[in-house]
């Protein structure tokens, strides 16, 4: 295999957080059997990682692509390709893309770093930690390309036990990035898929008291944050599949049928402890919406409890079709927003730090989320599996047996006619993905190891050979 090392700069440390304007940097993998480039990224990104010692100050160090020593490495087989680049000898972010049989492409993110590398002296730890993105992103077939103008901030998550002595934290700061990892035919990116904005969000009503139905499951205690990962986790009970319908001007644009249950974690009183209620959405949840919320856009509002309510946005980039009644067009479009609000209620925040009755708007705390997007071609989406959406560190929604149509311009609506599933549900991903994942961090760590071997040789020369 041949890689491409782009001879970017050196590992910057910074002791205050501050972000650095600069130009997207270029990145290629080379397939060493066909001489063809099998991973492109311009990329724009810095990782923030912070080390905390009890009764000590914080250490924050932040690094970029700036500099000269910055490298990057990757490979391509038949089933998964990833390219990493290098801020130091053993300190990294990797993006892994893995191709299934229906042509799905998923994205996986993760930094590895060694303390000591990263903070100096001040935390003498020698061992590797390993964080990822809780975000499983999706292209929808090979040939696309992703892109994201938007600045984007995210906590990365470690799944193993950490160093007692330090608390550590990962955010990665994405400021612009076009990727692909899979069906380039030249020098060009194919086809972008673009991530989205999240909708703004009005500011919150005044403190106002709720009665809430007890059908809640009891809360569970965590001491950190709640884990944000893309596994199957079924609840006891279940959560109810409901119906949900959204209707204007005699068409019924907007159908979804699915199991919704809130994970929400909440700091207590008196305690430094966090709990997370689990909140199911009932049968008695109502729907609104609208479905000339804007030419591109429809809303759905699902209503529960008192003042609750569940927002979702849906986003096409044909605008004709939101507005011609008995429009035969199909357009593809996507869920672009969750928001949740909320009532703080003792019956199911027991303990909690914030007053009764108070009022919180939860939206989409990431500007690229992976939500659903259905394809031109198909005429809704299905997603049996459980799947699971972050709002924010703090809050996440789980669906199951989800189906939705959205953009329908009859007065009827159904779930007939081809779909788009999603790969959970998809035999080849429920078997093979883990096992994948697994192989690509294989192969990083052992691309790792022989990158480390080759500055260690390198170091003995005068000077680097950059290969772009």
């Amino acid at each position: 295999m041949m890689y491409s090392y782009a001879a970017l700069a050196s590992v910057v440390l910074f002791t205050v957080i501050a972000r650095i304007s600069t130009e997207p940097r270029h990145f290629e993998v080379i397939n060493e059997k066909t001489n063809k480039t099998c991973i492109m990224m311009d990329v724009d990104l810095s990782v923030e990682f912070t080390a905390v010692k009890v009764e000590e100050e914080v250490i924050i160090r932040i690094v970029n692509l700036q500099g000269k020593d910055v490298r990057a490495r990757g490979e391509c087989n038949d089933e998964a390709h990833y390219l990493a680049i290098f801020f130091a000898e053993k300190t990294l972010w990797a993006i892994a893309f893995v191709l299934h049989d229906s042509d799905v492409v998923s994205m996986f993110h993760v930094v590895k770093f060694v303390p000591k590398e990263v903070f100096g002296e001040a935390v003498n730890i020698e061992e590797t930690l390993t964080f990822s993105d809780p975000r499983e992103q999706y292209l929808s077939n090979k040939n696309c390309s992703y892109k994201c103008d938007i600045e984007d901030v995210f906590s990365y998550v470690s799944y193993v036990p950490l160093p007692q002595e330090f608390e550590f934290s990962v955010k990665v700061n994405i400021i612009s990035i076009q990727t692909q990892g899979f069906g380039l035919t030249g020098e060009e990116y194919g086809e972008a898929e673009e991530c989205v904005a999240p909708v703004p969000v009005s500011p919150a009503s005044p403190p106002l008291q709720t009665e809430v139905p007890a059908t809640l499951i009891p809360v569970t205690v965590t001491s950190k944050p709640l884990p944000i990962v893309s596994t199957t986790f079924k609840p006891s009970p279940e959560a109810p599949v409901n119906n949900y319908k959204v209707q204007n001007e005699g068409i019924t644009c907007i159908a979804m049928q699915s199991a919704l249950t809130l994970y929400i974690q909440y700091a207590v009183k008196d305690s430094h402890a966090l709990k997370t209620a689990i909140v199911q959405i009932p049968t008695s949840a109502s729907a609104t919406g609208n479905c000339y919320f804007s030419s591109t856009t429809q809303t759905l509002q699902i209503e529960f409890f008192k003042r609750w309510s569940l927002i979702m946005k849906f986003s096409t980039n044909n605008r004709a079709n939101n507005k011609e009644k008995g429009s035969t067009i199909r357009p593809s479009y996507r869920i672009s927003n969750m928001t949740l609000i909320l009532v703080v209620d003792e019956r199911i925040f027991p303990g909690s730090l914030k007053k009764p009755g108070t009022i919180e708007i939860v939206t989409t705390l990431s500007k690229q989320p992976n939500f659903p997007k259905v394809a031109a071609s198909s005429d809704f989406y299905q997603c049996e599996s459980e799947s699971i959406t972050t709002l924010t560190e703090s809050v996440q929604v789980h669906t199951r047996h989800l189906k939705f149509k959205a953009f329908n311009t009859a007065s009827t609506i159904g779930f007939g006619g081809p779909a788009t599933v999603c790969s959970a549900d998809k035999s080849e991903s429920k078997s093979n993905t883990g096992l994948i994942v697994g192989i690509v961090m294989t192969i990083i760590a052992i691309a790792s190891a022989a990158f480390i071997f080759a500055m260690l040789r390198a170091r003995r020369k005068t000077t680097y050979e950059n290969i772009h």
